[in-house]
C-alpha cells in the first residue's frame, strides 16, 4: 500500500517539477501553519472566557461561556492533532507512519473537533434565534385584552 502511495507521489512530483522531499517538507509546513491558528483560535477563547468570568456571575454557565468552551476544546483538539500529524501521517495525512500510536487514536483527534465545531456552531444559530425571537417580542404591538 505505501508503495503505490509512494509511486503515486512520484508520479506528481514529477509532473510538478518538484521532488518527494518538497512535497513531504510541504505537508509539515501545511500542518505547523494550521495548528499556530488553531493556537491562536485558542488564546482568543482564552481571552474570552476570562474577560466573560470577570464581568459576569461566576457560578452562572451562560450560553457565550459554552460557545467559548467548546471553541477552545475543539481548537486545542485541533492543534494536538496538527502537531502530531507531521511525524504520524505519511505525506497525504491519510496512512499512520507509526504502529505504536493507535489508529482510533489519530483519526479520533481529526473527528472529534469536527464534531465539537458543529455543536458549536448549532449553539451559535439557536443563540441568534433566540435574540431574534426577543427583539421581535419587544417590536411587536400589545393588543389590549377585552375585558
Amino acid at each position: 500500500m505505501d508503495g503505490v502511495v509512494l509511486a503515486s507521489l512520484h508520479g506528481v512530483a514529477a509532473r510538478n517539477g518538484t521532488s518527494v522531499d518538497d512535497a513531504v517538507s510541504d505537508f509539515d509546513a501545511m500542518c505547523y501553519v494550521m495548528a499556530s491558528l488553531f493556537l491562536c483560535l485558542c488564546t482568543v477563547a482564552i481571552v474570552q472566557l476570562i474577560r466573560l468570568w470577570l464581568r459576569r456571575s461566576r457560578r452562572r454557565v451562560t450560553m457565550q461561556k459554552s460557545f467559548f468552551i467548546l471553541t477552545l476544546s475543539s481548537a486545542l483538539l485541533r492543534f494536538v492533532f496538527f502537531i502530531i500529524a507531521p511525524s504520524q501521517a505519511d505525506h497525504s495525512g491519510i496512512h499512520v507512519k507509526d504502529p505504536s500510536v493507535p489508529r482510533w487514536l489519530f483519526f479520533g483527534l481529526n473527528t472529534i473537533p469536527s464534531v465539537i465545531f458543529f455543536a458549536t456552531y448549532s449553539l451559535l444559530i439557536v443563540f441568534w434565534a433566540e435574540i431574534r425571537q426577543k427583539a421581535q417580542g419587544a417590536l411587536a404591538p400589545r393588543r389590549s385584552e377585552p375585558v
